[in-house]
C-alpha cells in the first residue's frame, strides 16, 4: 500500500483553492463588465477590450499557477527519489558493513581465546563493538519515526542474557525476571547503550538491574554499576583521559 505524500497533497489543495479564487475572480470581473455595459456606462467596443483583457490575464494567470504547481510536484516526486535512493544505498551498505563486522567480532572472539588476557587483542575487541555500537546507533536515528514498533510481550531475564557475550568482562545481575509488552528491536538497542556506556566510560565490572511494578502495570527499572561516578570520571578527564564517544547513546535511549 502506498502512503499518501502530505507534500504533493499539501500543493494539490493549494492548487485548488488558488485557482477556485482566481476562476470566481475571472467570473466577477466577467459579469462586472457585462453590468456596466447594460447600464450603458461603458461603450460596446470598451467593454469588449476589457472582457478580452479580463479573459487573456484571468486564463494566463491559472496558467501560470498549474506550471508553477507541476513544477513544484515535479521536484517534491524528484528529491523522494533522491532520498529513496539514498536510503536503498545506505541499507545495502549498512547490511554489507554489519555482515562484515560480525565476522570480524567472530575471529576477535576466537583470537581472544588464543591470547587471553592480551592488551591488543581487548583493545581489538573494544574498538569493534564500539563500532558496531555506532554503525547501530546511527541507523536507529536515521530512520527516525518512520519504524513502527513491533509491540510484544518479552522476558527481560532472556533480553539481557543474550546480551552477555557482547560484555564477557561484565557481571549483569537482574533481580528477578519480568514479562515486558516492548518492541524487542528498541529494547536491545537502550540495553546495549547503557552497558556500553557503563563499560566504557564508567569502567564497571558488574551491574545490577532492579525492576518495580508501578500500579499502571507498567515496569521501572533502576540500573546501578560499580563504575566511576560522574565526579570521578571529570577528575579522570581533567588528568587528560579521553573516551572516545559519538553522543548518540544517550539519546537513543532517550528516544
Amino acid at each position: 500500500m502506498v502512503k499518501p505524500n502530505w507534500k504533493i497533497t499539501f500543493v494539490l489543495v493549494w492548487m485548488l483553492f488558488v485557482l477556485s479564487l482566481s476562476a470566481w475572480w475571472l467570473w466577477y470581473a466577467l459579469a462586472l463588465v457585462e453590468e456596466l455595459t447594460a447600464g450603458a456606462a461603458m461603450s460596446v467596443n470598451l467593454a469588449a477590450r476589457q472582457k478580452s483583457m479580463l479573459l487573456w490575464e484571468g486564463m494566463t494567470w491559472m496558467v501560470l499557477l498549474l506550471l508553477g504547481g507541476a513544477t513544484l510536484i515535479y521536484f517534491i516526486i524528484l528529491d523522494e527519489k533522491r532520498t529513496q535512493s539514498m536510503k536503498n544505498f545506505m541499507a545495502a551498505f549498512s547490511h554489507d558493513l554489519k555482515t562484515s563486522l560480525a565476522s570480524l567480532r567472530l575471529q576477535v572472539d576466537i583470537l581472544k581465546e588464543d591470547f587471553a588476557n592480551n592488551l591488543v587483542v581487548d583493545r581489538l575487541a573494544n574498538d569493534t563493538l564500539r563500532l558496531q555500537m555506532q554503525l547501530e546507533n546511527t541507523l536507529v536515528l536515521g530512520q527516525g519515526e518512520k519504524v513502527k514498533p513491533y509491540m510484544e510481550k518479552l522476558s527481560m531475564k532472556q533480553v539481557v542474557h543474550r546480551l552477555k557475550p557482547y560484555w564477557p568482562e561484565l557481571n549483569i545481575e537482574i533481580d528477578q525476571d519480568y514479562m515486558v509488552y516492548a518492541d524487542e528491536r528498541a529494547l536491545v538497542s537502550i540495553l546495549k547503550n547503557i552497558l556500553h556506556n557503563s563499560v566504557i566510560h564508567g569502567n564497571a565490572t558488574m551491574i545490577s538491574i532492579v525492576g518495580r511494578q508501578l500500579d499502571n502495570g507498567q515496569v521501572r527499572f533502576v540500573f546501578s554499576d560499580n563504575g566511576l561516578g560522574v565526579t570521578e570520571k571529570k577528575s579522570t578527564e581533567g588528568q587528560g583521559s579521553s573516551l572516545p564517544s559519538t553522543g548518540m547513546g544517550l539519546t537513543i535511549v532517550k528516544k
